[in-house]
């Protein structure tokens, strides 16, 4: 049998991986979740490298938590 005709596909080709962002206060009381980073950016006013920065570690930025998972 040829290879010539046999075609591969990528499931996840041309589709990216959404990481949902969960927004806690200085309490650690739950504010809001968002989809996406994107989608966080975008109403927050910040870097998508600011909020992987901070994500997960537990560190305050603006009196915000960042977590990608319920706390």
């Amino acid at each position: 049998m040829s290879n010539k005709n046999l075609i591969t596909v990528n499931p996840t080709a041309g589709s990216k991986l959404r990481k949902k962002v969960y927004i806690y206060d200085n309490n650690k009381e739950f504010i809001k979740s968002y989809d996406s980073v994107g989608i966080a950016v975008k109403e927050l006013h910040i870097s998508s490298e600011t909020i992987k920065k901070y994500l997960n570690t537990n560190k305050l930025y603006k009196d915000k938590y960042f977590y990608s998972e319920l706390q």
